[in-house]
């Protein structure tokens, strides 16, 4: 890349969508902060051109970015995406963009037949590039961003050209680069996604439809009002390194040592403070290492941690397991946070179905997977133990979301 440099300013952005209408190439790719709020927005776009420039522009800072639209819809300029249909589908809603000449190099590989089709993957396979996921689930919303941060958010542009030349050369050798072009454009088709709340959103809990004209009505404001706590009461946070930095005995104080807490979990009450101190620490080393991503639920009030799940992520399908502190239940927040989780996962290209599991006699667990939207597909005998109630393995309902 010969330059590099941030767009925060109405006169910049004037001045880059001037550069960028004599490209004939454009990579393309944002950045969300839908792990850290209720109602995500897009916080960063990242581009590069095939004469070498690169930059990231600050939606934060400009708002209007309407003097790109015309480049977005330009069939002269193609623009070039990984996992195009996220992207696509936030910039449309925010910034009410239109596409036109996008090419999704995830589709291309796929019709190659790739084994592994996650941009990593593509970069180091097909480059001998290897591109970090350090900072794959930080909260984009906040500024300023590190230099790691800015390093990252251009890698995932600085080599999508090359990736696209090569990948469209072998589809045109085996004919099938007009199939990647025809679904590319249905992506470019999509709806934009949507902003704010639905509401008829209601309409999709699980048994809504046997219930009388009254209690749909009464379920309508329900809903609403878990809508409205969501927004301002209580917030997901992505990892748990904020807790870990503050006080370690919170999460004990609050469920790791209690018994009901605890009683359908994979491991036994916390007898101390220093067995809680471990399992932070081991939950920081995997989400560092990527294996499990722990999210942390708190109040805003007083940023205490009141519960947390963690999701763990496989080629196509991704599970999670969760726990709220007790003095917290009742209240709404495990329902929220299970839906927002499995929204998101699923909004991810790579990934059709999201599970989870709960022991037989687990009644309240079960009825937050079904409120999350998640339908019961059987059972699975001698499944898990759970040390709190027998050290024979248990049988435990398995619960699913899939697209």
């Amino acid at each position: 890349m010969s330059t590099t440099r941030w767009v925060r300013t109405h006169e910049q952005l004037a001045r880059l969508a001037e550069s960028l209408s004599v490209a004939s190439a454009l990579a393309l790719d944002t950045e969300s902060d839908s792990l850290h709020h209720h109602l995500e927005k897009v916080c960063l776009v990242q581009l590069a051109t095939d004469r070498g420039d690169a930059c990231l522009v600050d939606p934060l800072a400009l708002r209007d970015l309407s003097p790109l639209a015309p480049i977005m819809a330009d069939r002269g300029i193609a623009k070039v995406l990984h996992g195009a249909d996220y992207d696509v589908t936030t910039l449309k809603r925010d910034f009410g963009f239109r596409f036109a000449c996008l090419f999704d190099t995830m589709i291309a590989a796929r019709f190659l037949g790739r084994p592994q089709i996650g941009l990593q993957a593509l970069a180091q396979a097909e480059l001998g590039v290897a591109l970090s996921k350090e900072s794959q689930r930080d909260d984009w919303s906040r500024r300023p961003l590190s230099p790691t941060q800015e390093q990252y958010a251009l890698a995932d542009v600085a080599h999508l050209l090359v990736l696209q030349a090569r990948l469209a050369g072998e589809l045109r050798q085996l004919g099938r680069l007009s199939w990647v072009e025809e679904e590319s454009d249905a992506v470019a088709a999509l709806e934009p996604a949507r902003r704010g709340r639905d509401p008829e959103a209601y309409r999709n809990v699980k048994g809504m439809r046997r219930l009388s004209r009254r209690e749909q009505a009464v379920l309508r404001e329900i809903y609403g009002w878990r809508e409205n706590l969501a927004e301002t009461t209580a917030q997901l946070f992505f990892g748990i390194r904020m807790q870990c930095a503050k006080c370690h005995n919170h999460p004990f104080e609050r469920w790791t040592q209690d018994l009901e807490v605890t009683r359908y979990l994979p491991w036994s009450p916390h007898t101390s403070v220093a067995q809680t101190e471990e399992f932070v620490q081991r939950c920081i080393a995997a989400f560092a290492e990527g294996k499990r991503l722990p999210f942390v639920i708190t109040l805003r009030e007083d940023e205490l941690a009141i519960g947390m799940i963690e999701l763990r992520l496989g080629e196509i399908s991704a599970d999670f397991g969760y726990v709220l502190a007790r003095s917290v239940w009742g209240r709404g927040y495990l329902t929220e946070a299970p839906r927002a989780l499995v929204d998101h996962t699923l909004a991810r290209p790579s990934t059709w179905r999201v599970w989870a599991g709960c022991d037989v006699d687990n009644v309240a667990s079960a009825r937050v997977l079904e409120e999350a939207g998640m339908e019961r597909e059987g059972t699975s005998r001698r499944y898990i133990v759970h040390p709190a109630v027998s050290p024979i393995p248990r049988d435990v309902h398995l619960y699913a979301r899939v697209r």
